[in-house]
């Protein structure tokens, strides 16, 4: 009635959908049950009072995952990450598709009996990425989420300039709220988790570069060389010995091998560093199970995710250190590292073989497939440039909401989109480029060191092999974007359906062309398994510059994913 003693509804459903999403009618079928939890054993329900929003997965009319380049579909995150996260009740609002179940006393002004009381909005609209924004804030009171993994809606795609424009926008948006969360609402739970990443990194990376136990007692933990005593193992170490000697059994390079008689007590001070760790994880792996038990470790989890949302562009530059220095060790024949190849090569595999064990589980749970998660990680290093474009503009954007209360959040589809597809097509091309006039200055290297006599040491000509390894697998990655930001794709549609005679030769590489879009993802698995087994055989040859290709093939997920 408008009177000032109208009761305030305690629970509202409020569904969010884009302009060009149209849901399903089994759309309010599928999500109005996860607002509610069964009360007792038998058909009693009631409205679960910890659920703040549903989430339902975008789809998209006309878009074939073999042609979608950019990933628009963004399976991965719909079929696999959003499936994890849901597990704590962790997904977080993309805009769209989702239902919130809000209390009418939070509303703007509801409930207000003192005209000038200041209005309290409930979506946090200050950045650009209102959705996320609007999620951390309930789960910071301790809500959750919920996924609902149906298609239940269908939208028109953003293509081309408008979805590159949009990745452009989200970045920019994460890191506006980055710096809102952490220095204006000083968001304890964020200040609390960011605290204790950096505690621990500064933990692991004392442990790793800083004095072991030896070197301020005197003593290692378990291990260390023959005849030396130790804090629990005293002088006898068989095990210690075993393990060391276990790491002489892979050693199919005389570099190898020599590294390895020789640094006896840098292996065991290893083997006492990992025999720690070890213990370490097993503790805290016993502490995430009680705090499991006790129903604390599902926030502790969203806190993480919330965290990981704010903070994903910071690695986003790791891509431009690894470029640069492939292309000094192609020009200068000088390895930046030197390193057992054996063992990290080993190592490498097993930390694959785990990462892809974990992937497939979900990916078979979430029905998604080897297309989507590539082109989620070709994804990650097309947009490169567009991260570091949005971390100027976002923190040139979030001092104006802090300092000057300016409002920062309005955007159109075409913001920024000359710069965005200039930058990103500059981008695609440079990396391209640089490996064919790499390809061409290595030959021209070995020719001259042919008439010349001087072919260079062996370290050298593997270090320059290595390295344009890498940035063949990188330019291979970038290949479809390179010709799709060119427009090329359009062309070899066309003379991929050319019957003409004169036109068969090209007509079959436009074919073998249209083909490879869909196989694609095979890189994944020749970068990740092929490449470690490769080197492994000895076929590229020994020594410590095969690190490089080995960096590549362990960081490659860093910078793609």
């Amino acid at each position: 009635t408008g009177s000032a003693r109208d009761p305030i509804p305690k629970h509202m459903l409020f569904g969010i959908f884009d302009a060009r999403h149209q849901p399903h009618p089994d759309f309010w079928y599928q999500c109005l049950p996860k607002f509610m939890k069964n009360s007792d054993l038998g058909y009693t329900y009631e409205v679960n009072e910890s659920v703040c929003m549903v989430q339902a997965p975008q789809s998209f009319a006309s878009v074939s995952k073999d042609d979608d380049i950019l990933d628009v579909l963004n399976g991965m995150t719909f079929n696999v990450m959003n499936i994890i996260r849901n597990r704590c009740g962790g997904v977080t609002s993309c805009g769209t598709n989702a239902v919130w179940n809000i209390d009418g006393a939070e509303l703007s002004g509801a409930g207000r009996r003192n005209k000038c009381a200041p209005v309290q909005e409930y979506f946090d609209s200050r950045t650009k990425i209102e959705d996320t924004a609007s999620t951390h804030l309930q789960f910071s009171k301790g809500k959750r989420s919920v996924y609902v993994h149906e298609t239940v809606s269908t939208g028109i795609a953003k293509l081309n300039a408008d979805y590159l424009c949009a990745m452009q926008r989200w970045a920019e948006g994460a890191v506006q709220l980055f710096w809102l969360q952490f220095f204006e609402d000083k968001n304890i739970l964020l200040l609390c988790m960011g605290c204790g990443v950096a505690l621990f990194w500064a933990i692991l990376y004392t442990w790793l570069y800083g004095p072991w136990m030896k070197d301020i007692v005197g003593y290692n933990f378990f291990c260390d060389a023959e005849g030396a005593a130790t804090l629990f193992t005293g002088t006898e170490h068989a095990s210690c010995r075993q393990l060391y000697n276990m790491f002489g059994n892979f050693l199919y390079h005389e570099i190898d091998k020599v590294t390895w008689r020789q640094a006896e007590p840098q292996y065991m001070r290893l083997i006492d560093f990992g025999i720690m760790w070890f213990v370490v994880c097993l503790a805290s792996t016993l502490l995430a199970m009680y705090l499991s038990w006790r129903g604390t470790m599902p926030k502790i989890v969203r806190t993480l995710i919330m965290m990981e949302n704010v903070s994903y562009w910071l690695t986003s530059c790791s891509i431009f250190f690894w470029v640069s220095l492939t292309l000094y060790m192609i020009m200068a024949m000088e390895p930046p590292l030197m390193f057992n190849v054996t063992h990290f090569m080993i190592f490498v595999l097993c930390m694959n073989i785990a990462n892809h064990g974990m992937i497939n589980e979900y990916k078979t749970v979430g029905g998604c497939d080897e297309a989507s998660i590539w082109r989620s990680q070709q994804s990650y290093t097309l947009a490169a440039p567009l991260y570091l474009m949005s971390i100027i503009r976002g923190t040139i954007s979030a001092w104006g909401i802090i300092w000057h209360r300016l409002d920062k959040s309005f955007w159109t589809s075409s913001d920024h989109g000359t710069d965005v597809v200039i930058s990103v097509t500059v981008w695609v091309s440079l990396i391209f480029l640089s490996f064919i006039a790499c390809v061409g200055f290595s030959i021209a290297s070995w020719l001259r060191g042919m008439l010349s006599g001087d072919t260079g040491t062996n370290i050298e000509k593997q270090t320059q092999v290595g390295a344009l390894c890498m940035l063949g697998f990188l330019a291979m990655t970038v290949w479809e974007p390179f010709l799709t930001l060119w427009g090329f794709n359009k062309s070899i549609d066309v003379a991929s359906r050319n019957l003409e005679k004169d036109w068969k030769f090209v007509s079959k590489v436009a074919n073998l062309l249209v083909w490879w879009r869909s196989k694609a993802w095979i890189i994944r698995y020749i970068i990740d398994f092929g490449m470690p087994c490769l080197v492994l055989t000895g076929f590229l040859g020994g020594g410590a510059s095969l690190i490089s290709l080995a960096v590549y093939a362990s960081t490659v997920h860093g910078f793609r994913s």
